[in-house]
């Protein structure tokens, strides 16, 4: 157990205990270099029988986990690193969001993420269409732009009916208080005609009343004469 040897020069084999595993792994695999190496893992754990409990008896179990990568020639190394293509751009989550205040109140606003739209941040930036993989692959980018795009016109859309709902209760608003202000500060004309009529015409009796009182001493003066 412990030691590693080469199988030709395509594969590399290590059998060990398990509780000295890890270090004879990295000890031995640092003295075998080749090209195309494959790197095979075959864990294996054994238990002796050491006799039953309560009637049940345990022998040994295997594990086993392969795993062989090609082109390989460290334990180090990344095979898989630049092996794929980046079709969508993470999304940029440093964007601004405008805050509007929609109400009277405080804490009453409305918060509005913008997002970019420019075709460099929805990956449409330097799309080709020159063989059927890539003219494929452009399908599938403006597919997922377009539905970027409609997501975020969606939440616009809602931002927008929201604003137009504040903007109605906005005006209901204002045209009750306008209301409400009339019924105190305006004249009501008909009932004010009425009163100034009334007041025309008890004007009018007490003037001819009055006339009338200042002519009785001229009357009895004449009778005297």
């Amino acid at each position: 157990m412990g030691d590693i040897k080469a199988n030709g020069n395509t594969g590399l084999e290590t059998s060990t205990d398990i509780t000295n595993l890890k270090t004879d792994f990295e000890t031995n695999i640092k003295n075998y270099v080749g090209d195309n190496t494959k790197v095979k893992l075959n864990w294996g754990t054994d238990e002796d029988d050491v006799g039953s409990i309560l009637g049940s008896d345990h022998g040994g179990a295997a594990i086993k986990d392969e795993d062989v990568i090609s082109g390989t020639t460290a334990v180090t190394e990344q095979p898989l690193a630049g092996k794929f293509e980046i079709i969508w751009p993470e999304e940029d989550t440093s964007n601004s969001e405008l805050t509007i205040q929609v109400g009277a109140n405080a804490a009453q606003t409305l918060n509005i993420g913008l997002r970019d739209m420019r075709a460099s941040a929805l990956g449409l930036s330097g799309l080709q269409i020159t063989d059927n993989k890539k003219a494929s692959d452009a399908i599938g980018k403006c597919d997922s732009a377009i539905l970027r795009v409609s997501t975020f016109r969606s939440s616009l859309g809602a931002c927008q009916n929201r604003l137009e709902h504040t903007i109605a209760n906005l005006n209901n608003t204002a045209e009750n208080l306008s209301a409400s202000e009339s019924c105190i500060r305006d004249v009501d004309m008909a009932k004010e005609m009425m009163n100034f009529s009334k007041n025309n015409i008890l004007m009018q009796a007490a003037q001819s009343m009055l006339a009338q009182a200042n002519g009785q001493p001229q009357g009895i003066l004449q009778l005297l004469r």
